[in-house]
């Protein structure tokens, strides 16, 4: 067996004896569940695309701005880049894409870092979706727990008006978990000031969103390595620094997962997965289960290919029937931003455009793992709703579709971003960014092709819905009375990225949403999780696939929807909670024999 060690980059040999899980997808669920299911003995095969982690874009928190200028780094090594047919606010120059990690760890090695949960509303609905109380906010939140371990701030080094306040009791358990998190020691001079404009339009204090309620602002806490000031991945915490666990894991990095095999009788039964890697190909065989951590686009485009899904797709594509599954690949979620910037009087990353500050700033950060490297930029966020005047415009259905969500589901996130790089030198630049929070319109996941070298035909119909519409336009609405607080006018400079927007008509700020948004890349529920009587439902509440045998899903595709806040730590709680369904699911059929060859 090889060694999932970070120096142990040559791929083990071909195999010649099944594991008892093979998991396909080595980022930010995948890995989660192998490393806990190694640590109950059972022999486990990693299959990843792409490569490790390596260099400042995949590790250093303050370059991860550079992932969503206009002009993001080209490092198809290292993330997927797939384009979106034409949408709403589409020309002929515009081509929007989804992005997602290539690499251990996932898009980890992109997002912001920040670590979120979501609300007890939420989860009512989720439990009531599936079924299964088990998905209660009181259930879920050991399975939150399980991953994290807390770190408390240098608030010296934080500076004055950026001291975090969080709620310990909410956000770790009684056993210390992989992932560290923490608060940067370099807190943004911006977000100080987002933070009083926001206290003047009435949003209060929120204590880490960890607490199963989000409304409110709040320091954001970040998934940092404070020996290094590195990100804090699901590679770098249950993979490598999980020696304990490593030589029951064989990782088969830069191996395309092709096919999931079925053998065939009352039912089918995943086997094994094809997998090509450096020109050749072979059968990699789990005894036990094949386990999905692909994502939310992967995850889909494969069972498709492999003969589950829409019946009329996989005919178009001549491809073998194994289970008509309607679901797959229907119907999923995503939330967009946009934002408004403007010259500031404080210093944003603006200034490492300027030579001499950025080798200043490399320097800290190699040295101490301090400065405005080490923070990932969007260091202050808040959930909100809005306010009665700027529900008057709403439609009758705008309205009627708001009244669906839970009462602790915000309308906004709004997110203090000092970043200015696309901007150009000589200014300070920063941005204040909006993210609606209930999404209607509904995307789908198709093929142009029987094979996974074929691109997927992703059509997110962002802003397809008319409320998504007038909840953006809203949104931008708040941005604006956001800006144009007292407190925000001691620190404005004269330019903005909108100007005159104050006597724009309702149709010109629809205009702008939809020239200017953008994916956050917060894609879920393409394989939902369902009762056994929807006919829509891809997986059971414990993640099986239905209608198959041996099949699981552990990523986002499986979320029953797009829960408020961000999904990540939410990612995390599903990969946790589902394995441990896996684990205690075996226990009750049997003790498992373990391979002799290890």
């Amino acid at each position: 067996m090889g060694f999932a060690a970070e120096t142990a980059r040559a791929d083990p040999p071909d195999p010649t004896q099944p594991y008892d899980y093979v998991v396909v997808g080595g980022g930010t669920t995948g890995l989660i569940a192998a490393n806990r299911l190694a640590n109950k003995g059972y022999t486990v095969a990693v299959i990843e695309r792409g490569d490790y982690p390596s260099g400042n874009l995949s590790e250093v928190p303050g370059y991860n701005e550079k992932w969503f200028s206009p002009n993001p780094p080209d490092s198809k090594d290292i993330v997927w880049t797939w384009p979106t047919v034409p949408q709403v606010g589409d020309d002929n120059e515009t081509t929007r894409t989804h992005m997602m990690g290539k690499m251990m760890g996932g898009s980890q090695a992109f997002t912001f870092v920040d670590y979120f949960r979501t609300t007890k509303g939420a989860f009512m609905n989720w439990a009531e979706q599936v079924g299964d109380d088990s998905w209660t906010w009181d259930n879920v939140l050991p399975y939150y727990q399980r991953s994290v371990y807390f770190t408390p701030p240098n608030s010296t080094l934080r500076g004055n008006n950026a001291t975090p306040e969080y709620d310990l009791s909410n956000l770790v358990g009684d056993t210390p978990g992989p992932i560290e998190l923490t608060f940067p020691k370099y807190a943004q001079a911006f977000s100080s000031w987002v933070k009083m404009g926001l206290k003047e339009l009435l949003v209060g204090s929120n204590y880490g969103f960890s607490g199963g309620d989000i409304k409110g602002g709040s320091w954001v806490v970040n998934m940092i390595n404070t020996t290094d000031g590195k990100r804090a991945t699901t590679y770098t915490s249950y993979l490598r620094a999980a020696e304990d666990v490593q030589d029951k894991i064989d990782v088969f990095n830069g191996t395309q997962a092709e096919l999931i095999n079925f053998s065939t009788g009352d039912s089918p039964t995943a086997s094994s997965v094809h997998v090509s890697r450096n020109g050749s190909s072979f059968d990699i065989t789990a005894d036990k289960e094949v386990i999905l951590a692909g994502g939310p686009i992967l995850t889909p485009q494969l069972l498709m290919v492999s003969g589950v899904g829409p019946k009329d797709i996989l005919t178009s594509q001549n491809i073998s029937i194994i289970l008509d599954k309607p679901g797959v690949g229907q119907d999923y979620y995503d939330h967009i931003l946009f934002g408004l910037t403007h010259t500031v009087e404080v210093e944003t990353t603006t200034a490492l455009l300027n030579e001499t500050r950025l080798r200043e700033a490399c320097d800290k950060f190699q040295s101490n793992a301090e400065g405005i490297l080490s923070s990932p930029g969007p260091d202050f966020v808040a959930f909100t709703d809005f306010p009665t005047d700027l529900r008057l415009n709403f439609s009758k259905q705008t309205i009627a579709d708001l009244a669906t969500f839970p009462s602790d589901w915000p309308d906004v996130g709004i997110i203090s971003y000092p970043s200015g790089i696309s901007e150009g030198p000589g200014e300070n630049y920063a941005e204040i960014m909006a993210v609606p929070m209930t999404p209607m319109s509904r995307g789908s996941i198709s093929l142009q092709g029987g094979s996974m070298a074929d691109n997927p035909v992703l059509d997110p119909k962002w802003l397809s819905s008319q409320t998504d519409l007038e909840v953006a336009v809203a949104s931008l609405q708040y941005l604006f009375r956001l800006f144009n607080t007292t407190t925000m006018s001691y620190i404005l400079g004269p330019s903005s990225s909108a100007p005159g927007v104050e006597e724009a008509t309702w149709d010109d700020l629809a205009d702008l949403v939809k020239k200017s948004y953008r994916t956050l890349n917060h894609q879920s529920a393409s394989c939902r999780m369902g009762r056994s009587d929807d006919p829509m439902a891809v997986v059971d509440s414990s993640g099986r696939v239905m209608g198959v045998n041996q099949l699981r899903i552990v990523d986002p595709s499986a979320f029953p929807f797009l829960p408020p806040g961000f999904p990540l730590g939410t990612a995390y709680m599903v990969a946790e909670k589902i394995t441990d369904s896996i684990i205690e699911g075996d226990a009750a059929g049997g003790d498992h024999e373990p391979r002799l060859d290890l």
